[in-house]
């Protein structure tokens, strides 16, 4: 077990030790607040990503994103203006990547803009209430639905040393909300914005050794 603990720390120095260089592969991790773009409405969202990817040149890498978003969200309904859905929205995304960073190794600060485009499996739980009386009174069945949606995402940052700050956008189409019946009652934005602080190993160093 010792064995395996050490060699593992010598293959993390091992990747860290050299300046970024074409045909190296990294790992990252981050973990984020999420906002869906439905200004209209009170929602917020946690989640964490994972992303493996591979240097094509020394400042421009791809990759695959995975990870998952916990969003909720309140809507009222398109049928009846006196009941509203409060929904619980999980989003799982599985994008292929690509960032291009504005550094030629003179700097461990590299800011980058980048950007993305797969398929998020959606499942979007809601829950009724009065729009009144502000809360939920009747006790109704909650409907789940279902969705694959493809997406598309924009996202701008840096990372300074190992350390990885983004911003992005996901705009991903909204999911249809059911009632029992079938009847379409309403509706659930999925595009999002996300703010994430994470890290990375691997790839190397940004600034050149002098």
């Amino acid at each position: 077990m010792k064995k395996i603990l050490v060699l593992s720390i010598m293959l993390i120095m091992g990747l860290s030790c050299f300046a970024q260089k074409k045909g190296k592969v990294r790992f990252g991790m981050d973990v984020s607040y999420a906002t869906l773009t439905d200004f209209k409405n009170q929602n917020f969202g946690y989640g964490s990503n994972f992303e493996f990817k591979y240097n094509l040149k020394k400042n421009m890498n791809i990759g695959i994103r995975y990870g998952a978003v916990l969003l909720f969200n309140t809507s009222k309904s398109t049928t009846d203006n006196q009941e509203g859905f409060f929904t619980v929205g999980l989003t799982i995304p599985l994008l292929a990547t690509y960032d291009y960073y504005f550094n030629k190794g003179g700097s461990s600060f590299a800011p980058y803009l980048g950007g993305g485009f797969g398929i998020n499996a959606i499942t979007v739980t809601e829950y009724s209430y009065d729009l009144k009386k502000g809360r939920s009174d009747k006790k109704k069945e909650n409907e789940i639905n279902i969705d694959d949606k493809f997406s598309g995402m924009l996202r701008a940052g840096f990372e300074w040393h190992k350390l990885r700050l983004e911003a992005s956008y996901h705009l991903i189409p909204d999911s249809k909300l059911n009632n029992l019946n079938g009847d379409i009652i309403g509706k659930s934005k999925n595009s999002y914005l996300n703010l994430a602080l994470g890290f990375y190993i691997g790839g190397g160093k940004w600034k050149n050794k002098a």
